[in-house]
Parts: C-alpha cells; sequence; structure tokens
C-alpha cells in the first residue's frame, strides 16, 4: 500500500539505540511524586488508546490532545 505524500512519516528507533531503563537499588527510598494512583494510570491508559483509535482515522490532532491529557 503506498504512503501518501500527506502521511508523516513513522521512522522507529531500533531497540538498541535507546538508553536502558533506570534500575532501582533494592532497598532504595522511593520518591512518593513518582508514584501513580491506580485511578490516574488507568484513565491515562484509557486516554493512549483513544490516541491510537484517532491516528487509525488520521485524527492527529485528536490524538495530540489525548497524549497530553494522559501525560497530565
Amino acid at each position: 500500500m503506498p504512503v501518501s505524500s500527506s502521511s508523516p512519516a513513522f521512522i522507529p528507533v531500533p531497540a538498541a539505540n535507546l538508553p536502558p531503563p533506570p534500575v532501582a537499588e533494592v532497598g532504595a527510598p522511593v520518591d512518593p511524586d513518582q508514584l501513580l494512583d491506580p485511578a490516574v494510570a488507568k484513565k491515562a491508559q484509557k486516554l493512549a488508546r483513544w490516541a491510537i483509535s484517532a491516528l487509525e482515522y488520521d485524527d492527529v490532532n485528536n490524538a495530540i490532545d489525548n497524549l497530553r491529557e494522559a501525560i497530565q
């Protein structure tokens, strides 16, 4: 299927080029600001799914809005 010139190009980043995730030390103190309320996490996941759905319909602006709200 040909890609239209109006579609933004998606260039995946090879996993080998990604930085490793931070590793928490056993017994290290947990920053309370980094804890995520399960209800907040669930809403963020729902917004991310909506963003993916919007992209399936080429609705980039709605996808961006949903991802920004999920990050908040």
